[in-house]
């Protein structure tokens, strides 16, 4: 099981210093933790901000932008070609530095967004070596008690993620649960499965047991709605364990075509795309929303993951 360590240490794991950092600014305060960790060692800081950014994602931006110097990248969220061009340059620019220390930080970096850089640097993991890379993630400490996001806006499949799919098949959903029921409900009611399988995190792994209760009503909601689901627990601290949880519980259909919908954290959501990218018969789906709570959507923990891009990257078969 992956442990994170102090926030306050972060440093200290990079003796030689960090050439680059890339980081995702958004509403959320925890958007600039990894930045403040490394803001007296980072030579070059590369921040993502969406090109329509709200009220508190602006103030964030302009909060780093006084702390450190940093080169800004717009997204566009309601463009994901724009945002596989952007992810791909990011991508080629990593690999493009063998000799360069860099740490992403993926803590705010949208799911598709996420997704689509994991892509991409596996896409340029086949034709290079690998270079000196850590991706980071700070969780949430805390919850909204409320909604998190509302009003879907469109279901899609995630660029790089569509899947080796046979119309002559089912489609078997595999729902990977956070604390956004609607999303969840509009992305099964899009795509109209035959097979539902749902999965929440390891109790031990939660942010605390009151969290995981309120993920298991989340669960039993939704398995009333739709009747008999497919039921799992997946990791949501290692990547490379998610991966092999969610292979292990769709190994037993053979005869489906699969469509994973992470919703939980991103560390298990990397852990989706591991396996897709290993079974290419697995698409990706995402659902864009048209409102955050923002005010009250999480609060920082002091804590940090780190993983090696080598270590995932390395784990992906590309047979």
């Amino acid at each position: 099981m992956k442990h994170p360590r102090s926030l306050a240490g972060m440093a200290s794991d990079f003796p030689r210093g960090v050439d680059h950092l890339i980081c995702r600014v958004s509403f959320e305060s925890r958007s600039l933790s990894v930045a403040g960790a490394l803001a007296s060692t980072v030579r070059e800081t590369i921040a993502f901000h969406s090109k329509d950014a709200s009220v508190l994602a602006a103030a964030n931006l302009e909060q780093l932008r006084r702390s450190i110097s940093v080169s800004l990248r717009q997204l566009d969220i309601s463009d994901p070609l724009s945002t596989a061009d952007a992810m791909l340059e990011l991508a080629t620019e990593i690999f493009g530095r063998p000799d360069s220390v860099s740490v992403i930080d993926v803590t705010a970096f949208r799911r598709e967004e996420l997704l689509i850089l994991i892509r991409m640097l596996a896409f340029l993991a086949e034709k290079r070596p690998i270079p000196p890379c850590t991706l980071a993630y700070v969780g949430a400490a805390g919850m909204a008690e409320g909604w998190l996001s509302r009003n879907t806006t469109e279901c899609r499949s995630v660029i790089g993620f569509a899947g080796d799919m046979k119309l002559s098949r089912p489609t078997h959903m595999v729902v990977m649960l956070g604390f956004e029921v609607e999303r969840a409900v509009s992305l099964i009611e899009a795509y109209e499965p035959s097979k539902i399988t749902i999965g929440i995190g390891h109790e031990d792994e939660s942010i605390s047991p009151e969290l995981h209760a309120r993920n298991k009503e989340f669960l039993a909601t939704i398995s009333a709605v739709y009747g008999k689901t497919g039921q799992f627990k997946f990791s949501l601290r290692d990547p490379e364990k998610t991966m092999l949880e969610l292979d292990s519980t769709i190994l037993t259909d053979k005869d489906s075509n699969f469509v994973v919908a992470p919703l939980n954290n991103k560390l298990s959501t990397i852990g989706a795309g591991m396996l897709a990218l290993r079974r290419r018969d697995i698409q990706i789906c995402y659902a864009s929303v048209a409102e955050y709570n923002e005010a009250t959507y999480s609060s920082p923990r002091e804590d940090v993951y780190l993983l090696e891009l080598s270590a995932i990257l390395e784990r992906i078969s590309y047979d």
